[in-house]
């Protein structure tokens, strides 16, 4: 059997619905368009913990390293997870898709644009699924995106015609928060990126160590909470 035709790479664009361009446009157009889209996120380090850890929490790093070249105990945790989460705010934005022209690899045709609210949603568990207890670290920042694509595409995802019903917002409860929060986008199962620039991080952070209990409701109890501040100069 011939291997299927890969089609045209997609591009993903956040923004007001006034912001997303027409077609045909450039890539220079889908990326002035993202510019306007959101601007604000924050990281999110998750490591397994070591007994005693919550006595401490007050003398963690600001800049969340604890391993590595950085790491503050020798013995110390785990990076378990490392990740920079835009925060996409579904409730104001649309999202526009778009693929470079057959004819014209330069000029970009808008194949879909609406609400981010109107894509489908499905929630995922973003902390650990495995019982045990677990430190966070979490940090604002400000940040700036690139039109986003899909991670790793499948060559049957892209050579398929595009389908709305294919994206999907995840949602997931972080901590002890009461309400779900948007923390990815997906197309086919895979996850879209949008390349964060980090462009200032906030000079505040917040280390919490927090416990895993399958056999519990709520499975998940944060134990202990701490913000770290940067140091002023005298």
């Amino acid at each position: 059997m011939p291997a299927a035709a890969m089609g045209p790479a997609l591009f993903f664009v956040i923004a007001s619905e006034s912001a997303l361009p027409d077609c045909p446009c450039s890539l220079e157009e889908l990326s002035a368009a993202q510019q306007q889209g959101p601007h604000s996120g924050f990281a999110l380090r998750l490591f397994s913990s070591v007994p005693q850890v919550m006595e401490e929490l007050s003398t963690f790093p600001l800049d969340g390293r604890l391993t590595g070249d950085g790491k503050r105990m020798p013995d110390g945790p785990q990076l378990i997870c490392d990740a920079v989460l835009p925060r996409y705010e579904p409730e104001r934005h649309w999202l526009g898709v778009y693929a470079a022209d057959a004819a014209d690899a330069s000029s970009f045709t808008c194949l879909d644009r609406f609400a981010l609210n109107d894509a489908n949603n499905e929630t995922c568990w973003f902390y650990p699924t495995h019982d045990g207890t677990f430190l966070s670290w979490e940090r604002d920042l400000q940040l700036a995106l690139q039109p986003g694509s899909v991670v790793d595409p499948s060559p049957e995802l892209l050579s398929e015609p595009y389908e709305r019903g294919r994206i999907s917002l995840l949602w997931s409860l972080l901590k002890d928060d009461d309400s779900l929060t948007s923390v990815g986008i997906t197309y086919g199962g895979q996850r879209l990126e949008w390349q964060p620039q980090i462009l200032k991080a906030e000079p505040q952070a917040t280390w919490s160590c927090f416990q895993v209990d399958s056999s519990n409701t709520p499975s998940l109890v944060v134990a202990a909470s701490e913000v770290v501040q940067e140091a002023i100069d005298a």
